[in-house]
């Protein structure tokens, strides 16, 4: 549908409503990516 993520200030902006579709936006809990990105960038900084 075209949808896309959004920081929350942004969710705010748009009463939490997805600017594409209108339906209510759903909460992504991304700790798992930042966590994967955290050890790949300590894994580059000891190369």
């Amino acid at each position: 549908q075209g949808c896309v993520r959004l920081l929350f200030d942004e969710a705010t902006d748009t009463e939490f409503l997805c600017a594409m579709c209108g339906d209510d936006l759903a909460y992504y809990d991304n700790s798992v990516f930042v966590g994967v990105l955290k050890k790949r960038v300590a894994a580059l900084n000891i190369v």
